[in-house]
């Protein structure tokens, strides 16, 4: 059984780990990322906590169990200096992820039972500030997590 918390540290683990990314930085804000300094969006992930609701798998005969489909995204982003190159590398991007993500072995902290589906993607979108452009994506995931209550 996994917690919210060790399930996120372990996608934060993860992402720089066995997609390749080590040299991405994690976006400080990737909730609002018109609010980052560029440099976090040059070449970047970030995670995003989404809302969770009681499963249907969530049985009554363990009162101390709890199951929670959580809604888990990831954001990509990076900086525009050939639009048709990063858009493609880009998508590479979130296929990584996804393919990383549904193999469950890169996700220890998950046991018997609980699993990650993949939702989508919002596609490719565009951010435009004063001196920069960037694109970016949001990937969804749900994360059935079943913890222990007392």
């Amino acid at each position: 059984m996994a917690s919210l918390d060790n399930v996120y540290d372990a996608i934060r683990s993860a992402i720089p780990t066995y997609t390749g990314f080590s040299t991405k930085q994690e976006i400080e804000n990737p909730y609002s990322l018109e609010d980052n300094p560029n440099q976090f969006l040059t070449d970047s992930w970030g995670v995003i906590l989404e809302s969770g609701a009681k499963s249907d798998k969530d049985s009554i005969v363990e009162s101390y169990i709890m199951t929670t489909d959580r809604a888990i995204s990831v954001v990509l982003s990076r900086a525009v200096y050939n639009m048709n190159t990063d858009v493609k590398n880009l998508l590479l991007d979130t296929k990584t992820i996804r393919n990383n993500f549904l193999s469950q072995s890169k996700f220890g902290i998950l046991r018997g039972g609980e699993e990650i589906v993949y939702i989508g993607d919002n596609g490719v979108n565009f951010i435009n500030n004063e001196k920069f452009k960037f694109i970016y994506t949001k990937i969804d995931f749900t994360f059935e997590i079943i913890e222990t209550i007392n």
